[in-house]
């Protein structure tokens, strides 16, 4: 069942990792459970917690418990994302097993999990791995499957957590919250006006920049430069876009000088870097896919 805001997982009592096949929910939820997520089919944009990037087919993200997050496909449709997810209640359900010393290290990361990882590019190949067989397995043998999961993922180096800053979630306005990330995504390209967004919510602008901030710890002007600059990404790498200004002009930026400025602050590089970088990896994997054919 579907509630605006909150994500009730059928089975959830019943068992203690929970497997579902499905496309994204593209509305802003959350639930008790952990999840981890393959991507196996789409692309688009993501927001988990207050932080929002782009994700595309291979990926896999460590949602944590209660962790306020949505996927929206980039052309607007959820059913053209496919993900197969694995929704964890371990704080209940694992608490006998994580009590063990034996699963300290697994424990830690479970909780540190708590503000949301995206598993590196270099490790995906063997998760997916896992995760394939996870979904095919049932009883005792998936939950054996999932601890060799985590007994990976603990082994992974350098975690960067997804979220920024220490605060404990709020869901009393979730509603209103989906609400100003649903018009965000639809509106993004356009000059979005303090005055609009805080209609949006039906606030007066000073009470809506408070309660953004709460919610989020970041403005609403740094959170629309970034969906920008996420949509941009896509935009840049596209054919149907002949230059860096007309994907700045496209993402709701009025000038091309503050598109590279925002840019460079959100991505660490320039847009033309940008561009370079993936024509290199391209590049690379090209090569390396000839010379294993050869």
């Amino acid at each position: 069942m579907k509630v605006l805001g909150h994500l009730s997982l059928s089975g959830a009592s019943e068992r203690s990792v929970i497997v579902h096949d499905t496309p994204f929910a593209d509305y802003l939820h959350h639930h008790k459970e952990l999840q981890i997520a393959l991507v196996y089919k789409g692309s688009g944009t993501m927001v988990i917690g207050n932080c929002v990037q782009q994700f595309s087919t291979g990926d896999i993200y460590i949602i944590g418990a209660d962790q306020p997050h949505l996927f929206k496909s980039a052309d607007g449709d959820p059913s053209n994302l496919g993900a197969i997810h694995i929704y964890l209640e371990y704080k209940t359900a694992f608490e006998g097993l994580l009590s063990m010393p034996e699963m300290e290290q697994i424990k830690r990361f479970l909780k540190n999990s708590d503000y949301g990882f995206k598993v590196p590019k270099r490790y995906t190949d063997t998760a997916t791995q896992i995760i394939r067989k996870i979904k095919s397995s049932s009883g005792l043998d998936r939950l054996l499957e999932t601890i060799q999961l985590l007994k990976f993922l603990v082994n992974v180096p350098r975690w960067k957590p997804l979220s920024t800053g220490l605060y404990n979630y709020s869901f009393d306005g979730t509603e209103r919250l989906n609400s100003i990330y649903q018009y965000t995504m639809k509106h993004y390209h356009e000059n979005i006006s303090l005055n609009k967004i805080a209609s949006v919510a039906c606030m007066t602008p000073h009470a809506f920049c408070k309660y953004f901030k709460k919610h989020t710890l970041k403005t609403y002007l740094n959170f629309l430069n970034e969906y920008r600059i996420a949509e941009a990404c896509k935009k840049l790498l596209s054919e149907d876009y002949r230059s860096v200004s007309a994907v700045a002009y496209a993402t709701g930026f009025s000038n091309a000088i503050t598109f590279n400025r925002v840019f460079k602050k959100c991505m660490s590089l320039t847009p033309t870097a940008y561009i370079d970088r993936f024509k290199t990896r391209e590049s690379e994997m090209d090569i390396e896919t000839f010379s294993r054919s050869a």
